[in-house]
């Protein structure tokens, strides 16, 4: 990680079109990808705001981002870290709309956290049933993706579903055909 100076840190204000998550190394839920007016964005959130936001927007949903601008010195990029997110009917001050994403092209992926104690509940047997069980029904583009903690350790191993952003705890092995059929039984 580079280093980050205070004295460069400026406020920023956007609004765009929601367009997902993107992980980070340890939360599947540390980057709030948005589109806007000056084009894609990775926008890392707060602690507090990564396991909020992950069940009350959807991908197309309009957002008003605010936080703090700062330069990476080891990189020279920008970093944006959000500490407030709004939800917006429609944008305030596009005049131009953005270009929707069909629903249908959404990656589908199955986050399977692989920290230490969903590790020791069997999280890896989980990925390999769940492998299997994509590979049978013939649903090999849908994607097995490791993950940092999900702050559920004593209910592990935990399992999240996307697009559908729908979470198990104590996920095992045996049900994992169940939960491929559940999640992807249209998709075959």
């Amino acid at each position: 990680m580079g280093r980050v100076s205070a004295a460069h840190k400026q406020r920023f204000h956007v609004e765009g079109r929601f367009t997902g998550f993107a992980a980070g190394r340890k939360s599947p839920f540390k980057y709030l990808c948005v589109e806007t007016a000056d084009g894609p964005r990775e926008i890392e959130l707060k602690k507090s705001l990564q396991l909020m936001f992950f069940q009350h927007l959807a991908v197309g949903d309009w957002v008003q981002i605010r936080g703090y601008q700062s330069l990476d010195a080891m990189t020279g990029l920008s970093r944006f870290k959000a500490d407030e997110i709004v939800k917006l009917a429609q944008p305030a001050t596009s005049s131009s709309p953005l270009p929707s994403a069909p629903p249908g092209l959404q990656t589908a992926k199955v986050l399977v956290c692989q920290k230490s104690a969903c590790r020791q509940r069997g999280s890896q047997a989980v990925c390999q049933a769940l492998a299997a069980a994509l590979s049978q029904t013939g649903l090999d583009h849908v994607q097995i993706q490791p993950t940092g903690c999900m702050n559920r350790c004593k209910a592990g191993p935990n399992v999240v579903v996307m697009p559908d952003k729908a979470s198990y705890s104590q996920a095992c092995p045996e049900k994992m055909a169940t939960l491929v059929s559940h999640h992807f039984a249209t998709e075959q």
